[in-house]
């Protein structure tokens, strides 16, 4: 009897496989049996899972198809071995990469293969039958001779639900050519035309027809057959959407995901994959998604779109540049003959939804731009000194000259502003969020629009009944009392002509204190969804553009991905195009953006940046550093005086703080604390600090800044170009790697490191800066003195300044594409994707900005390079953690973000693999990761590591797949025959076991929440609370911080669980916890650059201390130099950052070239410093002093402030008094009296309304 196995990853082929089984078991019942799978079921269902291994080693021949990659099929590894020990295979993917690696292992010769994948790739019921029949009668002479493969049609046009004729066809397409409609060009799957799957593509056709469009449905095979030329999808794009050669189409639509541009270029595409296959087409591109969920799972599910589904529907869309938008199409199971089916539904109110957004962004090329609408907002925090906050941009200046060049453009605009300062002071004195300081009348007086109660109601009304119910219950009855005035519906911003320029309306978490202790998800008051609606319905918005990163409609409730119609983000962005304006290296946010609002989005570059060197008391003790280092080798009779004025600078410095150094332990080992000192200083003067903001649209401005920019984005190796400072250390004559191991060491020629270090980076600057007066010619560089002077190998610096030159200098001054993009896309134009990440981490390759950018590829994480940076961090954590308590951590608890996840490829799971002593598994050679293995504990080098993850809820929906990879090496550490001394992964799960089952759980769910170690926020929520909480004031001490934390975070995934509270196991997961740990990988950002980074891991540290009685080690992980990654402790990274940025005269020297926005950058670092003091610790008093010294007791810089944005001053001298008044800062009480001055003196001009 041959067994033939199918394991098949589509619906359609699943059907035909099924079919043919059918078929082939009644015609030859002695002969013929066999089983089909779908890798979806196997997924959902462990008992078919077991049968599918059953299977796997019984059968004589498996058919395996992936649609998406292996990695769908749960342990794919195991079931490929049982497979290939015994058996012939045919192997098929989406992704050719795995069809190379695996097919060798198939058994069939190169004409065997080509054989069957004629019948396969043209599936067809009859085509599968014959593919099996071959494989019966010609490797096992069984049944009978198979007939040759039908021959469908590669592509063609599909009207009137059917394939068209030739003449059809022509006629069709000269109709296209003719109509005054907008033309919707469509891609179909052939797929779905050949299995007469369509009725979700003929609902969206025919949606698109009633409001309005010409659609032009195009069907095609993906890829090209090397036997027939007219094949593929990029054939098909040519043949129709430019018959002629003639421009035709407005916009574009497709249904069949994959990054075709991958596609069509299945080798890669060398060159020419760097563009996107719908760059020439220069119209806007919408991803139609279908979720294999049926109508049940995903009115019930908040993930939208299934796991499976994400990679072709989402994830290899961005690459292409398409907008995602939502689902058209849904599954549903239908009885053909016997045999289960699931096929297509059209989702119909989506559908609608689709084709609506369609319509407009088709109206972006069609209408004039004089007859546009378009829509500005800026974000904002609480506080009328908050508005306009950005990551990074200078976000006033940025849409003034975005105005500027809209007016150039023929937009209707009648104001014009002088300059960045100009607008925010305009928005100031229209109506904000914060009315704190005005009256009622004139809130109103202010308004951009006031909305009668009846109009609003009409919005309301609209809503389903659900959303009507939750705002019900939040927000009281309707229209609530944010934003309004008497019943009607206030609009702050301010109206110019056809452009709106607003404020993104407040979250009001403020108005909801008492329940962030108790919920995690709620929706936007009443007034929130009204602004939007306002825009869309009242004002005529054409298009809208957020600025800066980031704002809030894309994080309300909802749908992970896939939205429905009670979606937040839905209801207000109603059909809007969505352009926005996004910091590169914080991709991660961003691309939320682009699946939850159907953005574009147009990245910006990083700040200018220098290094922060030394200034005031840490230039006196570098001077006297040096001092102390020349007279060790020349005097050593002055070496103890050099030591006592080396502790009396340190203590006026406050640096013994830093480093935990008393009189007596430093009088004890002299040498060694002035060793810590000398490297502390040095790790503080080579710190990176920002000089100023970003302008959109502008490269920094030729000088300083722009040479500065040039040096950071070759601070660290670009591939096989060596860093600037290495490449000038190796001419100079030193080892490179030596002098950066050892700053505290002799060199070679007996001068200290650091000193050799630091005239390499004064080197590297005069070789930029004369580059730059020779006009940045590589040829240049071989005659000037700074280069040809250095005595040593000077290959390597040669290599990098013709990079520099050819490469760097180019991409950077194409930073004006940022401005042109958007312009692009406002005109209904293509904006061209590009990897998102951190150009100054040895990526130039990532510019020029002004791109819609994307993430990598979910299966690909972690990487070969992340794996072995993460080794490294493990082994310095768990360094750390051996010195200060001497002993190893049973469990860590780690923070992870997707942000770090996409720019790094991974490295936190590398370090998390490595600290639990597993290891990722690759697929053959390629980088697709497909599951993991177990290092031998004699190996391991330490104990497994225990370790527990509170994941974003960005993460969440972005890597279900690293959630069962996470799942998976639990399972296998702890299945590793070990005592619980050396895994303290199996020691922690066995009493846990015991504990829940005392508790009176059952077994099974007692052995889920035992294994389970993945935890967040709530499924459909963001955030973790404890910002918005310390915010809001409301809370008396790090416990009640922890209980919102809890709330938040305690919420389990993985095993089954997609976000069910789970806080009891999550407080039991933290009471063992000794170390926290959240990495970072980039220079361009720090932990006090946004509220973030104390929310989620100063809220872990609370939590574990209010759950262990103890407060853990904390580190923060550090690897923007890849080749040098390090730890340090949270307290000792907060010294760094407040010396070499917050406090650095640089840092304010460049935020004083921005106004209001500058001023607000002061705010927002003072407001995140607090936030980790009071749910960390980790400040001391100097810090405090010195931010009120800084900038509010000196009389300039207070000046400066209150001219530009004096709510800053009111903001920052509050926050010192309330540190003040909760015992967090131990001040002078003259001091506090100077400051509480300030504070009532800005309140009073505050309330004047003068600023």
């Amino acid at each position: 009897m041959l067994r033939l196995l199918c394991l098949i990853d589509t619906d359609d082929r699943t059907f035909y496989f099924q079919s043919a089984l059918r078929r082939l078991q009644t015609e030859f019942p002695d002969e013929i049996c066999g089983e089909c799978f779908s890798p979806m079921a196997v997924r959902m269902d462990k008992t078919k899972h077991a049968a599918l291994m059953k299977a796997a080693d019984a059968c004589d021949f498996a058919v395996v198809y992936f649609h998406g990659g292996c990695g769908n099929l749960p342990d794919f590894t195991a079931f490929w071995k049982r497979v290939t020990s015994h058996a012939r295979c045919f192997f098929q993917s989406s992704l050719p990469e795995e069809i190379g690696e695996l097919m060798p292992a198939s058994r069939l010769a190169p004409s065997e293969y080509q054989a069957l994948n004629d019948y396969f790739s043209r599936a067809t019921e009859e085509n599968c039958y014959n593919m099996l029949l071959w494989i019966a009668h010609g490797f096992f002479d069984v049944g009978k001779p198979a007939l040759p493969h039908e021959e469908i049609p590669h592509t063609g046009l599909y009207v009137g639900g059917e394939i068209s004729g030739a003449e059809t066809e022509k006629d069709y397409l000269r109709q296209a050519c003719e109509t005054k409609n907008p033309v919707i060009g469509m891609l179909i799957h052939r797929s779905y035309i050949q299995s007469g799957n369509t009725s979700a593509v003929d609902a969206l056709i025919a949606a698109l027809e009633k409001q309005g469009a010409f659609v032009l449905p195009v069907f095609s095979s993906l890829s090209s057959d090397s036997a027939n030329a007219e094949s593929g999808v990029r054939f098909a794009l040519e043949r129709y959407f430019r018959p002629g050669g003639k421009e035709i189409l407005n916009c574009i639509v497709v249904t069949t995901g994959f990054s075709l541009t991958h596609i069509g270029y299945p080798d890669g595409g060398g060159n020419e994959f760097r563009s996107s296959v719908f760059e020439k087409w220069n119209v806007p591109v919408l991803q139609a998604m279908a979720t294999r969920f049926t109508a049940e799972q995903y009115a019930e599910k908040t993930e939208g779109i299934d796991p499976m589904s994400l990679t072709s529907n989402v994830f290899q869309p961005e690459m292409d540049g398409q907008v995602i938008s939502v689902p058209y199409a849904m599954c549903e199971q239908r009885d053909c003959e016997g045999i289960g089916r699931r096929m297509w539904k059209p989702m119909e109110e989506r559908i609608a939804h689709l084709a609506r957004l369609a319509i407009n962004f088709a109206s972006l090329t069609r209408k004039k731009n004089s007859e546009k609408k378009v829509a500005i907002l800026f974000h904002n925090m609480p506080g009328n000194h908050n508005i306009g906050r950005g990551a990074g941009l200078d976000t006033f200046a940025s849409v003034q000259k975005l105005l500027t060049r809209m007016r150039e453009e023929g937009y209707a605009l009648e104001t014009e502003y002088a300059d960045g300062q100009t607008l925010a002071e305009a928005l100031l004195g229209a109506l904000t969020n914060d009315t704190a300081w005005i009256s009622s009348e004139e809130a109103v007086r202010r308004a951009a629009d006031r909305v009668s109660f009846g109009d609003a109601r009409t919005w309301y009304d609209a809503l389903g009944a659900e959303n009507r119910k939750a705002l019900l219950k939040d927000w009281g009855e309707f229209p609530g009392n944010v934003m309004v005035e008497g019943q009607d519906l206030l609009i702050p911003g301010i109206l110019n002509g056809n452009v709106f320029i607003g404020l993104q309306p407040s979250r009001a978490f403020d108005e909801q204190a008492e329940r962030l202790y108790h919920d995690a998800v709620f929706p936007p008051p009443y007034s929130y969804i009204g602004y939007y609606r306002w825009i869309e319905n009242t004002f005529g918005a054409d298009a809208i553009i957020h600025v800066g990163t980031h704002g809030s409609v894309e994080w309300l409730p909802g749908k992970e991905v896939g939205l429905s119609p009670a979606c937040y983000p839905d209801i207000c962005m109603g059909c809007l195009p969505n352009f926005y304006i996004y910091h590169i290296g914080i991709t991660g946010e961003g691309i939320q953006a682009k699946r939850r609002s159907a953005a574009v989005i147009l990245d910006h570059l990083p700040p200018s940046m220098d290094d922060a060197g030394v200034y005031d008391k840490l230039s006196d003790m570098d001077a006297a550093l040096r001092e102390y280092y020349a007279a060790k080798q020349t005097s050593t009779a002055q070496m103890p005086v050099l030591q006592k004025r080396i502790f009396k600078l340190a203590e006026d410095a406050n640096l013994t703080q830093d480093l935990h150094l008393t009189q007596e332990t430093y009088g004890a080992a002299p040498d060694t604390s002035i060793e810590k000192i000398h490297l502390w200083i040095e790790e503080l003067k080579n710190s990176a600090v920002t000089d100023g903001l970003h302008i959109f649209g502008e490269a920094p401005e030729a000088g300083k800044l722009y040479e500065n920019m040039l040096r950071m984005l070759v601070r660290v190796k670009n591939g096989n170009i060596s860093a600037l400072n290495d490449a000038v250390l190796t001419a100079m004559g030193y080892d490179a790697q030596r002098i950066k191991d050892a700053p505290g060491a002799p060199a070679a020629d007996g001068r200290l490191a650091s000193v050799v270090y630091d005239e390499a980076v004064s080197t590297a600057k005069r070789i930029v800066h004369s580059l730059a007066q020779a006009g940045y010619c590589a040829d240049a560089v071989g005659a000037m003195p700074e280069y040809v002077e250095l005595p040593g190998d000077r290959t390597p610096l040669k290599e990098v300044l013709k990079f520099l030159c050819e490469t760097v200098r180019p991409r950077l001054d194409e930073t004006s594409g940022e401005m042109e993009n958007i312009i692009r896309g406002l005109g209904g134009g293509f904006v061209e994707p590009g990897l998102g990440g951190n150009p100054t981490r040895g990526n130039v390759a990532l510019l020029p900005t002004g791109r819609n950018f994307y993430a990598g590829d979910p299966a690909e994480i972690p990487s070969c390079g992340a794996w072995e940076i993460g080794k490294q961090l493990a082994a310095k954590s768990l360094e750390h953690y051996l010195e200060e308590r001497g002993e190893y951590p049973e469990s860590i608890a780690m923070v992870v973000w997707a942000g770090n996840t996409i720019k790094t490829s991974g490295e936190d799971f590398g370090e998390i693999f490595s600290l639990m002593g597993v290891r990722p598994v690759y697929l053959g050679s390629t980088s697709k990761v497909i599951g993991v293995e177990a290092i031998p504990i004699e190996n391991v080098g330490h104990p497994r590591i225990d370790v527990t993850l509170r994941i974003s809820g960005l993460f969440r929906d972005m890597y279900p797949n690293l959630v069962e990879l996470m799942d998976a090496a639990v399972s296998c550490a702890a299945a590793q025959d070990e005592s619980e001394e050396q895994n303290y992964i199996k020691k922690h799960i066995n009493e846990d076991m015991l504990a829940l089952l005392d508790e009176g759980l059952d077994a099974n769910t007692a052995l889920d929440q035992a294994y389970l170690r993945v935890f967040g926020c709530p499924a459909g929520g963001y955030g973790a609370g404890v910002a918005n909480l310390i915010g809001n004031r409301n809370w008396s001490d790090y416990h009640d911080l922890a209980a919102v934390y809890e709330t938040w975070s305690g919420n389990g995934y993985g095993r089954g669980h997609h976000g069910e509270g789970m806080q009891k196991m999550f407080k039991r997961r933290l009471s063992s916890v000794g170390m926290t740990v959240k990495n970072e990988s980039t220079v361009e950002i720090d932990m006090l650059s946004s509220d973030d980074f104390f929310s989620y891991h100063g809220g872990l540290v609370a939590c574990v201390k209010s759950n262990s009685g103890h407060a853990p080690i904390s580190l923060t992980g550090h690897s923007d130099d890849p080749e040098r990654p390090l730890v340090r402790d949270t307290a000792k990274e907060t010294a760094r950052i407040m010396r070499s940025r917050v406090l650095n005269p640089k840092w304010l020297e460049g935020l004083k070239r921005h106004g209001f926005k500058g001023a607000q950058e002061i705010s927002k670092a003072v407001d995140s410093f607090f936030g980790w003091d009071a749910s960390a610790e980790v400040a001391e008093d100097w810090m405090y002093a010195h931010i009120a010294e800084n900038f509010l007791l000196d009389g300039e810089t207070r000046a400066w402030i209150e001219a530009v944005n004096a709510g800053v001053i009111y903001n920052v001298a509050g926050k010192l008094l309330e540190a003040s008044r909760r015992g967090m800062w131990h001040a002078d009480e003259e001091m506090l009296t100077q400051l509480q001055g300030i504070f009532l003196q800005t309140e009073g001009l505050l309330e004047e309304g003068k600023r």
